[in-house]
């Protein structure tokens, strides 16, 4: 039907554009109720919605980011347990030395002692070996950055480079474990003539190897302190970024819902006031009844 097939009196059409434009504006609010946004998409508010949803992604990156931390730190704390696990077994060592001491020239039961201590030495080994989590492992190879942990996922300069440690092999490079320690008793503790003077030896080697792992798990310690103080960064940065774009975004549901009601009402009445001018219009055509 086209328009103008119907006349309506002026009063009514009025009614009539009140009432549609006051169902519009309840179905908007009706709509931020349900969401509890008062900007859905970009023809709400295109400004403040391409905003917003910057803040959100960033804060998605940052997220990101914030896991990789937190499986850097369970990375970093696979090695300092097992630093703490080989700290004991080297105080064991320190024990069969000091035993194998008090037995004299026993060669023997030195000789025993030795073997004890040879095993030891292996369990280390297993022990750093072992100490591996999520593929990464920072004490079984030799010195390199082993774990690089980024910190902003667009500043490719904010990061943490971790070196590892080499307590698993047997080589005898300086800064290696073994290179320190050693791999076994010297000469088994089981030479008669040197006995004394190869358990110094190898007390002196257990007390330079106590020192090495401790300094490294203080660094670890360092380092995990470090990535611990950025995810917590990371994570009160993301809830400002949610923030921001709440404040964009989120609608006044006090505001939204006074609105409803208001609007309801308007809506009421409209329909009474179309009524009303219905019943003007019925009054005219009974003056030719």
């Amino acid at each position: 039907m086209a328009i103008g097939d119907i006349t309506l009196s002026k009063s009514a059409r009025a009614n009539v554009l009140s009432l549609s434009q006051t169902a519009n504006s309840l179905n908007t609010v009706q709509g931020r109720l349900a969401t509890g946004k008062k900007v859905n998409s970009a023809m709400d508010n295109a400004t403040a919605y391409f905003t917003a949803k910057g803040f959100l992604d960033t804060a998605n990156s940052i997220q990101n980011i914030k896991d990789t931390l937190a499986t850097a730190i369970q990375s970093l704390k696979a090695a300092t347990d097992a630093i703490s696990t080989i700290d004991t077994l080297i105080q064991n060592a320190q024990g069969l030395a000091v035993k194998a001491l008090q037995s004299g020239s026993d060669t023997a039961a030195t000789g025993i002692l030795g073997a004890r201590y040879d095993e030891v030495m292996s369990q280390i080994r297993n022990v750093a070996t072992d100490a591996t989590f999520n593929g990464v492992n920072l004490i079984a190879t030799a010195a390199t950055a082993a774990l690089v942990v980024n910190f902003d996922p667009v500043n490719a300069n904010s990061k943490l480079s971790i070196d590892s440690v080499d307590y698993a092999g047997t080589g005898t490079a300086s800064t290696s474990l073994s290179g320190v320690m050693g791999t076994a008793s010297t000469n088994g503790w089981s030479s008669a003539g040197t006995l004394t003077a190869n358990i110094g030896t190898d007390q002196a080697k257990l007390t330079a190897a106590l020192s090495m792992i401790r300094s490294q798990a203080a660094a670890f310690g360092s380092n995990s302190t470090i990535i611990s103080a950025r995810s917590d960064f990371s994570a009160n940065l993301i809830n400002t970024l949610t923030v921001g774009s709440d404040n964009l975004t989120l609608a006044d549901m006090n505001e939204e819902g006074a609105n409803a009601t208001t609007l309801q009402t308007r809506q009421q009445l409209g329909v009474i006031s179309l009524s009303i001018s219905g019943q003007a219009s019925q009054a005219v055509l009974r003056l030719f009844g």
